[in-house]
């Protein structure tokens, strides 16, 4: 986040983060607060796509467990039955269940008013408006 911005202690303030919560690997942020640190670093650095550019950097070993998966699962419905098995691990806000229909591969959610908020919350839009706009 520091390279996002010269005020990282904004961002935290915003997000109601302690900075030493951050220092420990061992600790977990709740969701709701991520995704608020993920929105004021968004605004702070005046970049809508943080997220995508933070992304880019990303390398798949940098995520120990999920990197693994990517690497090594032969297909796509490999790679989803094995996240949503560790994905718990992860991220605790959502439970996701992978669910195949031939071909395709339908993504269930477990609380989906967990999805609904976060969804409106990063695009200012329902999921059902996206859809409509054909986004």
């Amino acid at each position: 986040m520091t390279a996002a911005s010269t005020r990282p202690w904004t961002l935290l303030e915003f997000a109601e983060l302690d900075a030493a919560l951050l220092e420990d690997p061992d600790n977990r942020v709740p969701y709701e607060r991520l995704l608020r640190l993920w929105v004021a670093a968004s605004r702070e650095s005046g970049d809508e796509h943080l997220g995508l550019h933070a992304a880019a950097q990303v390398r798949p070993e940098d995520y120990e467990l999920l990197g693994y998966l990517v690497r090594t699962c032969p297909s796509a419905a490999d790679l989803l039955t094995g996240v949503t098995r560790w994905q718990r691990l992860l991220a605790d806000a959502i439970e996701i269940r992978p669910g195949f229909e031939g071909e395709r591969i339908r993504v269930h959610y477990g609380e989906p008013s967990a999805f609904h908020r976060a969804f409106k919350r990063w695009t200012n839009q329902t999921p059902a408006a996206c859809r409509a706009q054909g986004a």
